[in-house]
């Protein structure tokens, strides 16, 4: 099929061929923004491409499947039709948010001769892990109103015939082909954002497995951010301060110049992972809010702690020493859990106020007392509940929120697992009613400093809809039940089936930042910028020292 592309190149092509930059994307083509503005100021040419079925271009809208290396591999094909164009010198970069970096991703995984780097921001290239059913649990929020909005609605079939996981799903499963891909990435994620966990796996993979050209050489950058919303304070229901403001421009131009035209602008001094650890919104004085910089992800010094679940729906360091039958809870498909805020797309993420649902009574919450001093977490969080039901299928999901002094309890972040789905996502196997299991529930990353005078909650329920589908309980195929039955499921908390969630640690954090740089901890450091790579101010404990913008 032909696909509809925008060719926008600089004057100076009448001197030689160019390096261009590529955009896919199912949006609509246009002429790169700002970003496509400096591009071209800067002798790169900017090319944004209709995928297939979309916009001006031929074919069949199929979601993302044909811009990976399955049958029609529409990045790949893209990126060699530009290596052969008299005006392009061969040097292609790829950019893109959202639907256009999952575009990137899966280009990259097709591994194009000439592909030399790309910025995806705020996307996955997993779609079955990280997009569609994160822990086999379908993100209904997020899906149905994708399809329904871009006119997909025939994609919802192909879905519900593949809730498990096979074959069909690794065409757009970046995972499966780290070692295919070539070429250096900035990767650009937000804690508050529906595809944090895409980019984070992306670039770990491709750190990590990569090819050549991908291993040792990506970056990450992470924001308190919902999708898109790097350029506002406004999270949820939360206001961070203004060094979480960023601008993805002179980022792109710094990354493009650097390795499309070998400019000398920094982009090898940067550090592996710059991200955002969260802190008390309101107290300026509270450790959290800044910038730091770290070798790896997770960070190379974390250190694993484990808070139990006690009986009295307490939280503790140390496990409970008796014995204890458990704390129950119902789930009713009818009538789910109800959720607010957290990593959303179409309905208002972020730090929400979580009222409703440490009240609910198809819930229970585990709150620790209130901290004498600070605790940082940076890295993997994971649940591990000893859990029994009286249905053959359900859904855990678990809920990490920061309980501020006022009693305000705001949603961190929460992750699912459904219960077929324990040992692996690619077969299920139901449980035998009331029999115990151990399920290990994923709940996802992220870095905040739970402030002296705070409390850490955790709360589990098995539904929290609309942003889940709520599970009918029945263990029937996906969205092919004929009955939805009420689940009553019991958390365990003794000396035998000891509940707990695993934190990581930064036990060195917070520490003293003074004027003059004192040594930080091996493996992280904080950086003085509050604006990543960009920025117009420097902070400093006591002043702010302007610098001059990028």
């Amino acid at each position: 099929v032909l696909l509809a592309t925008n060719v926008m190149l600089p004057p100076d092509t009448a001197d030689g061929p160019v390096p261009v930059v590529l955009e896919r994307t199912p949006y609509g083509r246009g002429s790169g923004g700002t970003i496509g503005d400096s591009l071209l100021e800067y002798g790169i040419g900017i090319i944004s491409q209709d995928t297939r079925g979309r916009g001006d271009s031929g074919g069949l809208d199929s979601l993302f499947l044909g811009n990976g290396w399955g049958e029609h591999r529409d990045g790949y094909d893209a990126v060699q039709w530009l290596a052969d164009r008299p005006w392009c010198d061969g040097n292609i970069g790829i950019i893109g948010g959202s639907g256009d970096g999952m575009c990137a991703y899966l280009a990259s995984g097709a591994n194009p001769p000439n592909l030399i780097c790309g910025l995806p921001a705020m996307c996955t290239g997993d779609l079955y892990h990280e997009a569609i059913f994160p822990g086999g649990v379908y993100r209904r929020e997020m899906i149905d109103n994708y399809c329904l909005l871009f006119d997909l609605i025939h994609m919802l079939d192909l879905f519900e015939e593949h809730y498990i996981y096979d074959s069909s799903w690794n065409e757009i499963d970046l995972s499966t082909r780290y070692s295919e891909t070539n070429a250096p990435f900035f990767h650009v994620a937000g804690w508050f954002d529906a595809f944090c966990e895409g980019n984070i796996a992306a670039f770990v993979g491709m750190q990590h497995d990569g090819g050549p050209g991908a291993s040792g050489n990506q970056h990450l950058l992470i924001g308190p951010w919902e999708h898109g919303n790097w350029n506002t304070t406004s999270q949820g229901d939360l206001y961070f301060p203004v060094n979480s403001l960023w601008s993805i421009d002179s980022v792109a131009l710094k990354l493009f110049r650097y390795y499309l035209k070998g400019d000398d602008t920094g982009a090898d001094d940067w550090p592996v992972v710059r991200c955002y650890i969260m802190g008390d919104v309101f107290d300026t004085a509270a450790p959290g809010n800044e910038w730091v910089d770290f070798d790896d992800w997770p960070p190379f010094d974390i250190e694993t702690g484990a808070l139990y679940l006690h009986p009295d729906q307490t939280l503790d360091w140390s496990s409970f020493a008796g014995s204890d039958t458990g704390l129950t809870y119902f789930h009713d498909p009818s009538g789910p859990m109800l959720h607010n805020g957290g990593r959303n797309l179409f309905i208002r993420p972020g730090p929400k106020n979580q009222f409703f649902q440490d009240i609910s009574v198809q819930g229970v919450i585990w709150t620790s007392d209130i901290l004498t001093g600070p605790i940082t977490i940076a890295g993997p969080i994971v649940a591990r509940l000893f859990v029994t039901s009286d249905c053959v299928d359900t859904d855990f999901i678990v809920r990490l929120c920061d309980v501020y002094p006022s009693g305000t309890s705001y949603l961190v972040l929460d992750g699912a697992l459904g219960a077929r789905f324990r040992g692996g996502f690619d077969h299920e196997e139901f449980m035998v009613p009331e029999n115990v299991y151990e399920m290990e529930i994923d709940i996802g990353n992220t870095a905040i400093c739970f402030a002296a005078g705070h409390r850490i909650r955790i709360g589990v329920s098995s539904a929290l809809s609309t942003r889940y589908e709520p599970n009918p309980n029945t263990g029937e195929p996906f969205r092919r039940n004929t009955y939805t039955q009420i689940a009553h499921n019991r958390v365990f908390c003794d000396s035998t089936r000891q509940s707990r969630i695993i934190l990581p640690l930064l036990a060195s954090y917070p520490t003293a930042i003074t004027e003059s740089g004192s040594e930080m901890p091996r493996s992280y450091s904080i950086n003085a910028y509050p604006n990543p790579f960009n920025s117009a101010v420097r902070i400093s404990v006591g002043a702010i020292h302007e610098l001059p913008l990028q």
